[in-house]
Formats: structure tokens, sequence, C-alpha cells
């Protein structure tokens, strides 16, 4: 958050979105814990915390989003972190890392425009966290790999396809998360995008960060992308959330 802000006023922002599963309180306001730590106002602010499953990083950013499409807020930073433990011996211990990005969404000195989006809301259970636990517990492999990932992603990219009329050969990187690296690779096929369009899903670099890593693979992308690239960003968790956004100069 404070990289994010370099240069920036941290007094002008409306709001603070924090989104993670893995957040220290119950009950205490978590996005007031990083708003303070940024010496944001007090008054006139509306900060909140997305949390229990992980595309709530993306769903943050939509509503993000739609509040300044609205004219409600002008300026709203979202962040999203996680730091997730796991059992020993497990394959969550092979497949998750601790990470954090953040954002920042308003009308002005706009990098990357907003073009649109489309989710997906569905029960689907990959993994799950009990109140009061301290792992999560995981369902086969297969089940999170071809129904899960490789079945509700590319059901919600060309849901978003159907409802803008854009085509995915417009789109400069398609930008997914997916841990297992076949299937990732197995989407980009059933989508039809060539093997360099879709984003590297990073795992080699830092494991899956869950609510973080859609962000962590989009901010990768923006910082190697050039003025008129078009990015697709989707997210997983209990559906999809699909995003699309153009590169300004």
């Amino acid at each position: 958050a404070y990289d994010c802000m370099t240069g920036k006023d941290r007094k002008a922002l409306d709001s603070l979105y924090l989104a993670s599963t893995t957040l220290p309180f119950a009950d205490r306001l978590n996005a007031g814990i990083v708003a303070t730590a940024l010496n944001m106002k007090e008054a006139g602010v509306s900060n909140a915390d997305f949390s229990a499953c992980m595309k709530a990083g993306t769903t943050a950013a939509i509503s993000a989003l739609e509040s300044i499409e609205a004219g409600k807020k002008d300026s709203v930073l979202v962040v999203a972190s996680e730091q997730r433990r796991t059992k020993m011996a497990t394959m969550f211990e092979m497949f998750f890392g601790d990470g954090a990005a953040a954002l920042l969404f308003g009308k002005d000195d706009v990098i990357a425009e907003f073009k649109g989006s489309y989710s997906v809301s569905c029960d689907f259970i990959d993994h799950y966290k009990g109140s009061g636990k301290e792992f999560d517990y995981g369902w086969e492999e297969r089940w999170q790999r071809d129904i899960g990932y490789g079945k509700i992603i590319p059901e919600a990219i060309a849901g978003f396809l159907t409802k803008t009329g854009m085509k995915i050969e417009e789109f400069d990187k398609v930008i997914y998360p997916c841990y297992f690296g076949g299937t990732h690779k197995g989407i980009a096929k059933k989508l039809g995008i060539d093997k360099e369009k879709a984003q590297n899903n990073m795992h080699a670099v830092c494991g899956d960060t869950g609510t973080a890593h859609p962000f962590v693979m989009f901010v990768a992308a923006l910082e190697e992308a050039k003025p008129g690239d078009k990015l697709l960003l989707a997210s997983f968790g209990q559906g999809c959330d699909v995003m699309a956004f153009e590169v300004t100069d």
C-alpha cells in the first residue's frame, strides 16, 4: 500500500478495501489498521474488509470501480494480502505462498482504463476453512483442477466475451490464477489463447498467494505492457470475476 501510494495524496482517498482470507481479526476492521498505517483521513471515508473466498480481491476491485463510475467516490485503494498457513506434508505446503498487492482506482493519471466486468458466483468447494480453524481442508486435486479451475474460469471468460461483444484475440495478455501448470495451459487451449498471451502463473516465483494472486499477476503484466495493450484479468474462488483493461499512454 505504501509503494502504491508513492507520490499520491493519501488524504484524498475516499476508501480503502482490504481483501484476505487470513485477516488477523474477526471483530475489528482490518482495513482500518492499514488506513491508520497510511495516515488516511477518518472523516468522510468508508473502509471495508472483503473476505471468505479467493476472489475477494477482484470483488473489492469491481466494487471500487462501480462506486467511482457512479460518481460516489473519486479514489479507492484496494489491497489484497495473504499469509496462508498449511499442515505439514500436505500438497498445500508445496503450492501456497504469502504475498500482497495494491491497486489504486480513480479518474486521474490512469495507466489502465477499465473496460468492463462479468462475474460468476457459485458455491463450488475446492477447499474450505471452518470458523476458528487454523488450516484449510482441501478436496481431491482432480476436483479442483477439472471441475474448478478448468471449468469455471473458461465459462466466466466466455460469459464476459458474450456480454461485451469482445473477442479473445483482442487481448494481449490473459491473466488468471491456477497453480496446476497443466490445467493453466489447458485453460489457454480451451479459450484459444496463444501460449505467449497467457500470463505466467508465477507459481515458481511465489506460490499461490490467494486473494492477492490475480493482482500479483496483473501487476507483473502491467510492468511489461505497452500503450494500447488490452489485458483480461480473471480470479477464482466460489466463482470467478472477469475484468478488462486497456493500457493508456
